[in-house]
């Protein structure tokens, strides 16, 4: 785990490393409704700034209280807003989801289904109605390692907690290529042991000068070798008989009767046309 950087006293980051990546954590708090538009641009400009320093490959996690209702129209904001928001759109959430929009991040809370009181994360002190403030952000390729997002309500502010599948990345190794095998059999042959002798020979004589690492004088050998036993003694012969090419004068024919019969539904799609197709199949 980095120290946390303290971008100001609304915006913090921290990066985490995990088995194969690393994960952004940012908190923020977002300046309320009635502050001065200063205030609300110098936020803003923290933490686009805070968010473009942040490498592509790593995971993002951006939680905080934004004081923003985000609304509930999701057609105009789809890449950013999910189908389950709730309120109004006002200033905050209009700055908040063109923020997020220019960094394809979306709003991981609104795309999960609830009740209300599953929702809302603030109660107005006054009006006593409940507003969804508080929001979990991610990137949006990455929202389908979002498995939940729930709220626990401790005073006003009920707390935002989601849960992440940050697994392993899966790396696929290449295998060398194994060497290729002979006919056995073939190697008590005297002729084709003479030319095995004579093929291999004449692969010394004509490779370069003797490599001076002795790794590199090994590999030439073997190459030698393999080459000389696939031509002279050839690969070994199929043990177990071919079913499909002793079987061939009836599978054939029911192929090419089934591949005839899914022609015929793909250009006319009739109720004769599937029986036929389904008793080719059977």
């Amino acid at each position: 785990m980095e120290n946390p950087i303290a971008v100001s006293s609304c915006v913090i980051t921290l990066r985490l490393k995990l088995s194969s990546s690393y994960l952004a954590v940012l908190s923020a708090y977002a300046p309320t409704l009635v502050a001065f538009s200063e205030e609300k641009d110098a936020f803003c400009n923290q933490l686009s700034r805070s968010i473009r320093l942040i490498w592509q490959g790593d995971c993002l996690a951006l939680a905080g209280d934004f004081n923003a209702r985000v609304g509930s129209d999701c057609t105009s904001w789809s890449g950013a807003l999910g189908a389950h928001r709730v309120g109004n759109l006002n200033e905050n959430g209009q700055h908040l989801l063109e923020l997020f929009s220019a960094f394809h991040l979306c709003l991981a809370d609104t795309y999960f289904a609830g009740s209300m009181s599953s929702k809302v994360t603030w109660m107005h002190p006054h009006s006593r109605w409940w507003h969804q403030l508080d929001h979990m952000i991610v990137r949006r390729r990455q929202l389908n390692k979002v498995r939940q997002c729930i709220l626990r309500t401790v005073t006003d502010h009920a707390l935002v907690r989601c849960k992440l599948a940050l697994g392993a990345r899966k790396f696929h190794l290449s295998h060398s290529r194994p060497s290729p095998s002979i006919d056995c059999s073939a190697t008590k042959d005297p002729v084709k042991i003479k030319r095995f002798q004579t093929l291999f020979c004449n692969h010394l004589n004509s490779s370069s000068p003797a490599p001076k690492d002795h790794e590199d004088a090994w590999a030439e050998f073997c190459t030698a070798v393999t080459d000389s036993d696939v031509i002279a003694f050839g690969r070994p012969s199929r043990k177990q008989p071919d079913w499909f090419c002793d079987s061939a004068d009836l599978l054939l024919p029911a192929l090419e009767a089934k591949h005839k019969a899914r022609a015929m539904v793909c250009t006319h799609d009739t109720r004769n046309a599937r029986l036929h197709l389904t008793s080719c199949k059977t």
